[in-house]
């Protein structure tokens, strides 16, 4: 993260999420959390209250542009996903809300969003996450 910056590590997964390989898409997963900058806080006392500084929230809505990419992707990856347990992976990376993907994804939502709740065993770890 130091050699690139943020948005250069996530557009990179995002590319990996639309065209990698099943192990590229689970691997560029993985490292999505880690390619995000972390929120700072000018006390522990903002810590305990949640409330970060103006520049890490500004650094992290720089991003919001990628984050909606890496949902698009991770959406199509789940959905073009034949293995299921490396469907299971990719799960995690989904929301079961509607309401955070924009009307053009809303039938593709809905299609994975039946994927889970139909094997809710499998699945167990996005619907605890997701109410």
């Amino acid at each position: 993260m130091k050699a690139l910056d943020h948005h250069q590590v996530q557009s990179a997964i995002v590319g990996y999420m639309r065209t990698g390989s099943d192990a590229e898409k689970v691997g560029a997963s993985m490292a999505w959390y880690f390619a995000r900058p972390g929120l700072r806080y000018a006390s522990m006392e903002e810590l305990r209250q949640g409330v970060p500084t103006e520049e890490s929230k500004a650094a992290l809505e720089a991003l919001a542009d990628l984050r909606d990419d890496y949902r698009a992707a991770c959406l199509s990856a789940f959905l073009a996903c034949e293995d299921p347990e490396t469907r299971q992976d990719l799960s995690l990376e989904l929301s079961l809300d509607p309401t955070v993907y924009p009307d053009d994804l809303q039938l593709s939502h809905a299609r994975a969003r039946r994927i889970v709740l139909a094997d809710p065993e499998r699945y167990h770890q996005l619907l605890q996450r997701c109410p």
